[in-house]
């Protein structure tokens, strides 16, 4: 079979080609190849699995974003927690330091209440009339503020001593009526008025509780008056407090005699014999210093 030329496309006289001239062709179409990418075709599944991996990485921004702001949101509260820690941790301390000083001054006040409480009881052992209306004796003589009751033949004390110790005797019994709660003498009213206290009888008579030296006509039947009244008003006092208090007896009683008058030990008190006179007037300052301790006992 005669060899045709055309069909093979060679020809004995042709040049041939160099290897350099290959590679720039090589080249030429490799380039050609990838400018012109939209030529490509990938398979179906890799397009699929290709738009998921994309949808994926929206999904995981959108995820990124949202963990973002919630980090930021975090941070804020975290932010105003610790302020408001702060806030509460410095009212802490202000309440401690607000508490440490409560304590404080509860302790003072403790311990004085407790000295206070002591001072108290000190004083619940004292009573103003101890040492207002001091009743002792002098010899023969019952004393009351240093003034001597009574007078006898060899010492004849002055009337206004004498009339000065009645008006503190007067003094001291309605200071023991008013100090008894629901005490009240109904026959008589005591006027304390220093050495001219008066006693003033239910029907409105007013006798005095002193005297003088003068020559009186019907002696001193104002001043014995007076005395008798005194004694009524010691022996209600003596009566009330017997009832409040069934321990309590005064060393001279006084009872009530024949005409309701009170006598002390039997005997009744008013001015003749002196030694009889101040006798008695001893044994009724004895009795109220008595009353006044029980009044000191009873107090408040």
């Amino acid at each position: 079979m005669p060899y045709n030329r055309r069909s093979t496309g060679f020809s004995l006289f042709s040049r041939p080609s160099t290897p350099s001239q290959d590679y720039s062709q090589d080249l030429s179409t490799s380039d050609g190849d990838e400018n012109d990418t939209s030529e490509i075709a990938f398979p179906s599944d890799l397009q699929k699995a290709v738009q998921e991996l994309l949808a994926e990485k929206r999904k995981l921004e959108l995820r990124s974003e949202e963990v973002k702001k919630k980090r930021e949101d975090l941070r804020l509260g975290r932010l105003s927690l610790e302020q408001r820690r702060d806030l509460h941790v410095s009212k802490i301390h202000s309440l401690l330091s607000s508490r440490h000083t409560t304590l404080s001054t509860l302790m003072s006040l403790q311990t004085l209440t407790a000295s206070t409480a002591a001072h108290h009881q000190s004083l619940l052992s004292l009573h103003p009339l101890n040492d207002t209306f001091s009743i002792s004796h002098s010899g023969a003589f019952g004393t009351i503020n240093s003034f001597r009751l009574g007078r006898l033949q060899t010492i004849p004390v002055e009337w206004a001593e004498i009339n000065a110790a009645l008006g503190c005797c007067c003094y001291l019994l309605k200071t023991i009526e008013d100090y008894i709660p629901h005490m009240t003498f109904s026959q008589y009213t005591l006027i304390p008025s220093g050495s001219f206290s008066k006693i003033k009888s239910e029907s409105g008579t007013v006798h005095n509780l002193y005297s003088d030296a003068q020559f009186h006509l019907f002696g001193k039947r104002s001043l014995n008056a007076a005395l008798k009244g005194y004694l009524i008003c010691l022996h209600h006092a003596q009566c009330y407090v017997q009832e409040q208090d069934r321990t309590m007896c005064l060393p001279y009683e006084l009872e009530v005699g024949k005409g309701g008058e009170v006598r002390v030990k039997g005997k009744k008190w008013e001015w003749g014999d002196l030694e009889e006179w101040t006798k008695i007037a001893k044994w009724v300052l004895c009795d109220l210093k008595w009353l006044v301790a029980f009044v000191g006992k009873h107090a408040g």
